[in-house]
């Protein structure tokens, strides 16, 4: 199960998704094409030089998922003891996914390349609305006592759903002014349910034997 890594995976995964899809986007003016990367929109994501254009990948909420709530304990049996713990918190991640173009061009043909972005982005989220297998990305912490149980999404049997879920006008203009940016046309995606394990467990040993006592009761 993920550990406190899984939301840095998700955020890896989704890069790495997009990167992937970006690459059928004809380069223009000899450079490579596009890519995604991890930004907060504080400053410009300028593309590194021969890069056609990249497209920031914003983490804006963190949330917790409310129709996962109220799920039962877990428990196993092992070494003479039941070990239960709380299930996974269950989180929605989303995203903001901008693009920015970096042709050096003329502004119409950056506008072009930008409009070819979303467009892309839009067709392979859309295909592969669920990332599982080998989507995933990202690495956990190493756990001493479960060697080989991978602990992060990388390699793991968790399932990732992507859900467009578009903002009002009025709050993408709320976003790109609490950022002090421009307005740009983006995209909003919401990634469901990210599991996150919790740390804390109950140990208590196993019932091995069973005592009967009997008696008589006296009155009163």
């Amino acid at each position: 199960m993920p550990d406190f890594n899984v939301i840095e995976n998700v955020s890896e995964t989704l890069v790495s998704v997009i990167t992937r899809s970006l690459s059928v986007i004809d380069p223009i003016g000899g450079v490579t094409a596009p890519i995604a990367l991890l930004h907060d929109l504080h400053s410009e994501p300028a593309p590194d030089t021969g890069v056609a254009g990249v497209v920031a990948v914003t983490l804006v909420e963190v949330r917790e998922d409310a129709a996962s709530r109220n799920r039962p304990r877990t428990s196993n049996s092992s070494s003479g003891r039941n070990v239960s713990r709380k299930p996974p918190v269950a989180l929605v991640l989303r995203y903001l996914l901008t693009p920015w173009s970096g042709t050096g061009e003329s502004p119409d043909a950056g506008r072009k390349l930008e409009q070819r972005m979303l467009g892309r982005v839009v067709q392979v989220l859309y295909d592969d609305a669920i990332l599982s297998e080998g989507d995933l990305e990202g690495v956990g912490e190493p756990d001493p006592s479960a060697v080989g149980v991978p602990t992060g999404l990388k390699g793991s049997n968790e399932s990732l759903k992507v859900k467009l879920a578009p903002l009002s006008f009025e709050e993408q203009t709320r976003f790109w002014h609490a950022v002090q940016q421009k307005y740009r046309p983006s995209l909003t995606y919401d990634i469901r349910v990210v599991n996150l394990d919790p740390v804390d467990e109950l140990s208590e040993a196993l019932v091995s034997s069973r005592e009967i006592r009997y008696g008589v009761l006296s009155k009163p």
